[in-house]
C-alpha cells in the first residue's frame, strides 16, 4: 500500500529522518515507536505528503484511500463552534468538488459510522464538551468515514485513560481484522498495544528493527526503545 525507499528528511540543516525503508501490507497492524525526537511523526508526515523529502521516495500503491488522525491532546478543540456530526462530516469533503456539499448518502455514511463507534448519541453535542474518550472516538469516526484502507495514527490514546485506552485499541483492532483495515500506530505505550499489533517499527532517525512484535520482544533490549540485535531477528523482518 506504501513503498518507502531510503527516505531522508531535514529541517533546514537538521536530518530528521534518514534512510528509511519501510513497507505498508494490507492488513497491516504496525507500532511505530523510538524515543521522543526519533522521528516517528516525521516519517509518517513524509509519507502523506505533508512534508517535502530531501531524499528518496515514498510510492502509493494502487491509490489507497488513507484516513488520517494527528497528534492532538483531547482539549485541542474546546472551543471550536462544531457539532460531532459536523466534524465527522469533515473526512468526506476532502474528495470533492466545489461546491463541496454533504448529501442523503454521505449523512447515511457519518450516522453509519457513529454507530459502529458507540458515538449515536454524541451527533449533536459540540466537540468541546465530549470526554477525552469520546473525543478520540470521533476524530476517529472523521478518519473512518471515507472507508478507508489505511488509518495512521499519532499517539491516539496518549490522552486517554487505561480503560478508555484499551477501548480505542479493541476499536482499531476489530477495524484491522473484519474490515481489513491497515493501521500504522505512532505510540509511546507498547505495553498497552502490545495485545493488538502484528509488527513493530522502531526507528531513531533511520530504522532500528522492522519486523514481527513477538520476535522484537524476544530481542535482548535494555530499555523500551533501544534496538534490538539484529540476529535475532524473525524472518517476518
Amino acid at each position: 500500500m506504501f513503498h518507502v525507499e531510503n527516505m531522508t528528511v531535514k529541517y533546514q540543516s537538521h536530518v530528521a529522518i534518514k534512510d528509511v525503508d519501510f513497507t505498508v501490507k494490507p492488513k497491516d497492524f504496525t507500532a511505530i515507536i523510538g524515543p521522543n525526537g526519533s522521528g516517528k511523526t516525521t516519517l509518517i508526515k513524509a509519507m502523506l505528503g505533508l512534508l517535502s523529502i530531501s531524499k528518496g521516495s515514498v510510492e502509493r500503491k494502487g491509490s489507497p484511500r488513507i484516513g488520517y488522525l494527528p497528534q492532538q491532546t483531547a482539549a485541542s478543540d474546546r472551543f471550536f463552534p462544531a457539532t460531532v456530526g459536523e466534524i465527522v462530516a469533515l473526512g468526506l469533503l476532502a474528495d470533492k468538488r466545489f461546491p463541496k456539499t454533504i448529501g442523503r448518502h454521505d449523512k447515511k455514511r457519518i450516522a453509519e459510522t457513529l454507530d459502529a463507534l458507540g458515538i449515536s448519541a454524541l451527533r449533536k453535542k459540540r466537540i468541546g464538551a465530549l470526554s477525552g474518550g469520546q473525543h478520540q472516538r470521533v476524530l476517529l469516526a472523521r478518519a473512518l468515514v471515507s472507508e478507508p484502507d489505511i488509518l495512521i495514527l499519532d499517539e491516539p490514546t496518549s490522552a486517554l485513560d487505561p480503560s478508555m485506552r484499551k477501548a480505542f485499541l479493541d476499536i482499531l483492532k476489530e477495524l484491522n481484522e473484519k474490515r481489513n483495515v491497515a493501521i500504522l500506530l505512532v505510540t509511546h505505550d507498547i505495553a498497552s498495544a502490545g495485545a493488538y499489533i502484528k509488527r513493530v517499527l522502531h526507528i531513531d532517525q533511520t530504522v532500528l528493527y522492522d519486523g514481527a512484535y513477538k520476535a522484537y520482544l524476544r530481542q535482548p533490549v535494555r530499555s523500551p526503545f533501544e534496538a534490538p540485535h539484529a540476529d535475532g531477528e524473525d524472518d517476518e523482518t
